[in-house]
């Protein structure tokens, strides 16, 4: 009978024992967990900024042929170089609002 009681009270002891003991690696675990999950959503958002951004430069460079005839003049090389870029600026700025 004695073994009996021994056993279980050993059980008791283990279970409480190993409980106590798994709390803070089930709390780092799921720490990991919540940080894995943010840095997911930011590279999802990254990735969908970047290919809104893409569209975007692909959608001016579908137009490439006429803005070249407009760049033709010598003098306006420089101009027009400095309108695209503000353009892609101004694109990017507003896909990441």
């Amino acid at each position: 009978m004695l073994t009996g009681l021994e056993a279980l009270a050993f059980a008791a002891a283990g279970a409480v024992l190993g409980v106590t003991v798994q709390r803070p690696a089930v709390a780092a675990a799921e720490s990991r967990a919540e940080n894995a999950e943010a840095s997911a959503k930011a590279n999802e958002e990254a990735a969908k900024t970047g290919v809104a951004l893409a569209k975007a430069v692909e959608a001016k460079q579908n137009t490439v042929e006429e803005r070249l005839e407009n760049l033709k003049a010598p003098d306006r090389v420089a101009e027009g170089m400095k309108t695209e870029l503000v353009e892609l600026a101004d694109i990017a700025s507003s896909i990441r609002s």
